[in-house]
């Protein structure tokens, strides 16, 4: 009786692990394209957040502005305490050169946006092909465009800590 209990022990396990092993439902391998809406629908998400990062860098330009403003007020009134304010005056030249080079940027791909190949006015997609060129150009130019914004900032912040560093013992 023991002999038998151990072989239907056994058995019973056996069959436990065939039975889990088997698939309980049917599986489909997954398509190596997705269907074209939805590579649509991505490009044209794609498009639109791109379009999103183009509109809130042009802010973020714009409120370059008031920098600007801060700057060419300390300038002013350095030169009316009778102080030298060429310092600041270069570092002020400086930055807006390199905001120079922003802009130009940012013109580019408002160029790209304005164009919009691949894409119809309201950023669907009329040719794949052209819509993934037209997102990879945007891409890079959003790319060049944030290095070269980050890039004049931190000059700029770098140029205001070394003129604070140099005026410390100043007056």
């Amino acid at each position: 009786m023991k002999k038998l209990s151990k072989i239907l022990l056994t058995f019973a396990v056996l069959a436990g692990v065939v039975l889990l092993a088997l698939p309980t439902q049917t599986v489909a391998a997954q398509r190596d394209v997705p269907p074209v809406e939805e590579a649509f629908v991505r490009l044209e998400e794609m498009y639109a957040d791109m379009f999103e990062r183009y509109e809130h860098a042009g802010e973020r330009i714009d409120n370059t502005d008031d920098v600007v403003e801060r700057l060419e007020q300390r300038i002013e009134d350095l030169t009316e305490m009778g102080e030298d304010p060429a310092e600041l005056q270069a570092i002020l030249d400086t930055f807006l050169a390199n905001m120079d080079a922003v802009q130009a940027v940012y013109d580019d791909l408002g160029e790209l946006f304005d164009e919009h190949a691949g894409f119809d006015a309201d950023g669907e997609v009329t040719d794949d092909s052209l819509a993934v060129y037209t997102l990879r150009q945007i891409a890079d130019g959003l790319l060049d465009l944030h290095q070269l914004s980050e890039d004049a900032r931190f000059e700029l912040r770098w140029d205001l800590m070394e003129h604070r560093y140099s005026r410390r013992g100043e007056g």
